[in-house]
């Protein structure tokens, strides 16, 4: 007999959905803002186009960390077998397995 799908199975795929659309939209709005408000600085004081690119690498950075919190606060935690608290510790390899002893 096959296999009933739940209505669970499907509200999975949906947040895996949600969260890459998520993901790209925090970049490229981030990006965009910081082009944004760049250009108009430059304008404002006429200093082409070094405000622009500094916005544009501050948009770019305030991006990558929304979509650190984002994926943190998925619940995704299962990153080569580790959990969100080993993740988030600051910890690196090498100490994890001094814990273990």
């Amino acid at each position: 007999m096959p296999e009933e799908k739940k209505p669970e199975d499907g509200i999975g795929g949906a947040k895996d959905i949600y969260l890459v659309t998520t993901v790209g939209l925090q970049i490229v709005i981030s990006v965009l803002i910081g082009f944004g408000m760049g250009l108009w600085i430059d304008r404002w004081l006429g200093t082409k186009p070094w405000f622009m690119l500094l916005f544009i690498l501050l948009g770019l950075v305030a991006g990558f960390l929304n979509v650190y919190r984002v994926v943190i606060q998925s619940g995704v935690s299962n990153l080569d077998g580790l959990t969100k608290d080993e993740i988030t510790s600051g910890k690196g390899p090498e100490d994890w397995d001094d814990e273990d002893s």
